[in-house]
């Protein structure tokens, strides 16, 4: 006569409280690293002013930073009107040497008036960057790229775009005269 059959759960290590020591050790070596690896991909970042607040994001090149701050981002395609509009920058003010994840809008090219509003500015890029076609230099996503920027003095910021492309860019004074970008 047989005795009452045991789940076949029971003979599992971990469900009859039989881990082996090795690998209960395994197990907590593994946690406590990806602890120690997740604190110190925040550590240094501070949280941006900002007039809306946002979920966090995690950006593409390795860290959470905060939002660059925002009212009503001017990175997003505008509405259709007929004609040029004038804009005014809607971004908050930031701190200097301070890293930003920022989503600015390439789809129209990086040198479109409101690719870039960030620090209560509109901003130009330099060099090959701004290069006057309707699409992105390679190395930026399209139609948005999710990359960080950082100001670097009061008239130039460093964005590095999502795939590691870096553009420097300078502050544009006062409104702009755009066409929509759809």
């Amino acid at each position: 006569m047989q005795g009452p059959r045991r789940p076949w759960w029971s003979s599992v290590p971990l469900a009859s409280g039989r881990l082996p020591t090795r690998g209960l050790l395994f197990l907590l070596v593994l946690l406590g690293l990806t602890l120690v690896a997740a604190a110190l991909s925040t550590r240094g970042i501070r949280d941006a002013p900002s007039a809306v607040s946002a979920p966090p994001r995690q950006a593409t090149t390795g860290g959470n930073y905060p939002d660059a701050p925002s009212a009503v981002s001017a990175s997003s395609p505008q509405s259709a009107t007929f004609g040029p509009s004038l804009y005014a920058p809607r971004s908050g003010a930031v701190t200097a040497n301070t890293a930003y994840r920022l989503t600015i809008y390439t789809h129209c090219g990086l040198d479109w008036p409101l690719a870039v509003d960030f620090d209560g500015s509109f901003w130009d890029p330099t060099g090959d960057a701004g290069q006057g076609t309707d699409n992105p230099p390679p190395g930026f996503g399209n139609p948005m790229d999710h990359g960080v920027i950082m100001l670097v003095n009061r008239d130039t910021a460093i964005y590095h775009s999502q795939y590691g492309k870096v553009v420097q860019f300078h502050r544009h004074p006062g409104l702009r005269l755009a066409e929509p970008c759809l």
